[in-house]
């Protein structure tokens, strides 16, 4: 994964390699995660809310589907 972006509840942010340790609430939207830095191949979801955290290059992503 090059770049993860999400709709956080104070503003959509996005995060690349290396960013500091950091665990947000998520507000509905949608996560969209980058698999080449070209931006060619992607992945959304559509959520509902929920949180993310990043820490050592790990993101963990506990959300609910937006139906």
């Amino acid at each position: 994964v090059c770049f993860v972006s999400a709709p956080g509840e104070v503003g959509s942010f996005g995060l690349l390699y290396n960013h500091v340790p950091f665990c947000t609430a998520l507000k509905a939207g949608t996560v969209v995660i980058h698999l080449d830095e070209a931006g060619k191949e992607k992945k959304s979801y559509g959520i509902a809310g929920g949180f993310l955290q990043i820490v050592d290059n790990k993101v963990t992503l506990l959300a609910e589907m937006k139906r």
